[in-house]
């Protein structure tokens, strides 16, 4: 009895002594694993850091527009506008030409001041371009405003869903769309650029 008693022990002992092998091989696997991780981390920060010390102008205006197009939605929501006048529609309605350029317009943004009359002189007789602005933008203001840049002509349209914006990933002002019918999203400018523009507006017309 004494002496099953004794192998007992020894066997919980040895088994004992291997879960506690097993357990080190585990944590320090876990440990190599996590060093690794950590390593590829710390490398990849350093590799971005030295890639912006180094880049070129243009390599980071190519960078810029891949990043744009990763980020480039494939479709603007048919979501509910409502005209300077209170007509309500859809937007898809609005941009139902085969091809439609979509400013979307504050009062308040400089660059929107510049851009919106080199549209309407460029783009207005080729095609169709829309106006859209927030669902926080005051109507008074955006009408005055248009009147000062002599485009009281212009319709706009308020987002009062706030979808066009946030489905477009309009981050800043202005952000210009290429659309075909339907929303579909060919191209986008972000901010004001003339030779960007001006490269828009004529793919605009090759689309044609």
């Amino acid at each position: 009895m004494n002496f099953n008693n004794e192998y007992q022990k020894q066997k919980m002992s040895i088994l004992t002594r291997l879960d506690a092998l097993r357990l080190k091989k585990i944590q320090l696997k876990e440990l190599c694993i996590l060093s690794i991780v950590f390593a590829m981390g710390i490398l990849a920060i350093w590799t971005g850091q030295m890639a912006g010390y180094h880049m070129t102008p243009y390599g980071a205006a190519k960078t810029s527009e891949m990043l744009d197009e990763l980020q480039l939605p494939r479709q603007l929501p048919n979501a509910e506008v409502i005209r300077e006048d209170g007509l309500k529609t859809t937007f898809w309605d609005i941009a139902s030409k085969k091809i439609n350029l979509i400013i979307i317009y504050a009062p308040w943004c400089p660059a929107c001041q510049k851009e919106l009359p080199l549209l309407n002189d460029q783009f207005s007789t080729e095609g169709n371009l829309v106006i859209i602005i927030s669902q926080n933008e005051n109507s008074k203001e955006v009408k005055e405003q248009l009147i000062n840049l002599g485009l009281s002509n212009l319709h706009y349209y308020k987002d009062i869903t706030g979808e066009i914006l946030a489905k477009g990933k309009v981050k800043n002002l202005p952000t210009t769309f290429l659309l075909k019918d339907f929303g579909k999203v060919l191209d986008r400018l972000v901010g004001f650029s003339e030779y960007q523009l001006e490269r828009l507006i004529e793919r605009a017309k090759e689309k044609k």
